[in-house]
């Protein structure tokens, strides 16, 4: 009986957070929010938990994520993962990787989930259990100059397209391969944006909740939207080679999904 309170504070303060929606310019009163509830929730599980080791990509930005000297520290894949361990009866880990270091760590145990991610995108999707669709998203073709939207590669042919370093983008492997584009990678989504502004690329591959993200940020910058690349569900795999209870960790998901929870937490950075 002692030990069933806290487990209950827990999960009455995760419903609570999931509802509060401050503006994400109220920095203070969000991170306040935050603080707060992953304090008490923290004390409700850490005494008698197991860590729940998540991947954390270091090339991610906001929206997704927020890094404070290599840390996890903000962000919808933050708050998912935080609320998913909690949910779920463990403590959240946050250990980061360069991308092109996740699948030999998966590999080799280093870690127990990857949340947002896509099946196309490992190198093996039979080692995972899949918590199916979380939300969707969408990689874009953008334009910092002005020009109309189109329908096929074939127009860009020749163009050097930012892309992230061992980001994988299937929809274009094959004009890569083919040198019909050029890619240019960079660290992350908004160093690619960077150097399109300077003028070392002509062309950004960006994701819709990035773009909604820089352009509520600054309404000022220009992006034109000239070409879906692909669209793809996010999911979070949980590795078959962890001795965590894969199936815990998906009940507690799917409980946040029906709950309402998940798009709640995209709410807050909308």
């Amino acid at each position: 009986m002692p030990q069933k309170w806290p487990c209950q504070a827990a999960f009455k303060l995760i419903a609570l957070y999931s509802t509060i929606r401050f503006p994400y310019r109220c920095t203070a009163l969000n991170r306040l929010a935050k603080w707060a509830w992953m304090a008490v929730a923290g004390l409700a599980v850490t005494a008698h938990a197991d860590n729940l080791r998540f991947s954390v990509t270091e090339s991610w930005v906001m929206p997704l994520a927020r890094l404070e000297q290599g840390r996890l520290a903000d962000g919808i894949l933050f708050d998912l993962m935080s609320q998913i361990a909690v949910a779920s009866g463990y403590k959240a880990e946050f250990v980061t990787l360069p991308r092109k270091r996740v699948d030999a760590a998966f590999a080799d145990g280093t870690v127990d989930v990857r949340c947002y991610v896509s099946r196309s995108w490992v190198q093996r999707s039979d080692a995972y259990r899949w918590s199916g669709p979380l939300f969707s998203n969408e990689d874009m073709i953008v334009s910092l100059q002005p020009r109309p939207a189109v329908n096929t590669l074939a127009d860009f042919t020749g163009a050097r397209l930012g892309t992230v370093l061992g980001y994988v983008y299937p929809a274009l492997e094959d004009e890569f391969r083919s040198g019909a584009l050029l890619r240019d990678d960079a660290a992350d989504e908004l160093t690619t944006l960077r150097k399109a502004r300077l003028g070392r690329t002509d062309l950004v591959v960006m994701h819709r909740l990035l773009i909604d993200w820089v352009r509520k940020q600054d309404p000022t910058q220009p992006l034109y939207l000239i070409y879906p690349v692909q669209r793809f569900d996010a999911e979070c795999g949980v590795s078959k080679r962890s001795r965590i209870d894969a199936t815990r960790v998906l009940a507690a998901i799917e409980t946040m999904r029906r709950n309402g929870d998940i798009e709640r937490i995209l709410q807050r950075y909308r």
